[in-house]
């Protein structure tokens, strides 16, 4: 990667491109959200597809996922103790938002732009244990609180569902199938996949732009602060060790770390609507983690320069 830093601003240009066509009123917010059903049902799983179903799986890349499962059950727990003492409706969407990351739209262009398919390939395997954060863990921690659940148990049908329907997730145990039975996709398929999976790139950052929001409500920034820190707290202590110890490449380090300091998951969003929570926090925390993250990575790649 010879200008890194040229990578930075080129991504941060078409972020800024989406957030300028929205100020002027170009585009909206619910087209941010029609293209982020494009890009969660179509491109992005072309491009999980196409990347994971082809790359040559290591210990190294079955490590990730694992690396995002356990840290994020350390960090519910730090959690539990963190937030311990306050009312349910604030401990459970503090608990939801301190786990869980935004890999699809906001780390993929990001880590394909500064380190190609082989960042790429590790990033898609954390994915795939962030997905059972996401889908898992973030939403039992909202559920177990909410007051609209009415004593009411979260059922394996339930959880069934919320896997089953999500067709990312469906994707990467699609294509770790094709991988680990040796089926490589070529000729029309593979093409088709790959004209997809190209689009995925920038459609995800004009969707940023759309989802930026430099407006913060009137929240409570006491609880807010507490999940920022929580987050990067356990993200850089966590991505440190792991890229001192870790016996693996440069690359495989330093993208393990970047997916440990990403911002909150979007799901955060419709699972404080689905359980009755301030929407406010949800949405503050999003935005807040996606600058912040955005920020870190930069002056990480500036500070630790790939080799």
């Amino acid at each position: 990667m010879s200008d890194f830093n040229f990578i930075f601003l080129k991504t941060l240009s078409v972020v800024a491109i989406g957030f300028l066509l929205k100020k002027a009123g170009v585009l909206t917010i619910e087209h941010g959200k029609a293209l982020s059903r494009i890009i969660f049902n179509i491109t992005l799983p072309a491009l999980i597809l196409q990347t994971v179903s082809n790359i040559e799986l290591d210990f190294s890349l079955f490590l990730a996922p694992l690396i995002c499962l356990f840290h994020s059950l350390g960090v519910s727990v730090l959690s539990g103790f963190l937030f311990k003492n306050e009312i349910d409706k604030d401990k459970g969407i503090s608990r939801m938002c301190s786990v869980g990351f935004n890999v699809g739209l906001f780390a993929y262009p990001i880590i394909y732009g500064l380190f190609g398919a082989s960042g790429l390939s590790a990033i898609a395997m954390f994915d795939f244990g962030n997905a059972f954060v996401v889908f898992g863990l973030s939403y039992f921690m909202g559920f177990i609180y909410s007051g609209n659940r009415a004593g009411r148990k979260l059922t394996f049908k339930e959880i069934f569902i919320l896997f089953g329907t999500s067709i990312p997730f469906m994707s990467y145990l699609i294509a770790i199938v094709l991988n680990l039975t040796g089926v490589r996709l070529s000729g029309f398929p593979s093409d088709v996949l790959e004209v997809l999976a190209q689009a995925n790139t920038g459609m995800a950052l004009v969707v940023l732009g759309l989802t930026f929001d430099f407006h913060f409500e009137s929240s409570p920034w006491k609880l807010i602060t507490r999940v920022l820190v929580l987050r990067y707290a356990a993200g850089l202590a966590v991505g440190l060790l792991l890229y001192l110890l870790l016996p693996f490449s440069h690359l495989y380090r330093m993208v393990l770390f970047l997916s440990l300091i990403l911002p909150a998951g979007i799901a955060v969003i419709p699972y404080s609507v689905e359980f009755e929570y301030d929407t406010r926090i949800a949405g503050t925390i999003a935005n807040l983690t996606m600058i912040i993250s955005f920020a870190l990575m930069w002056i990480f790649i500036i500070l630790v320069r790939p080799v």
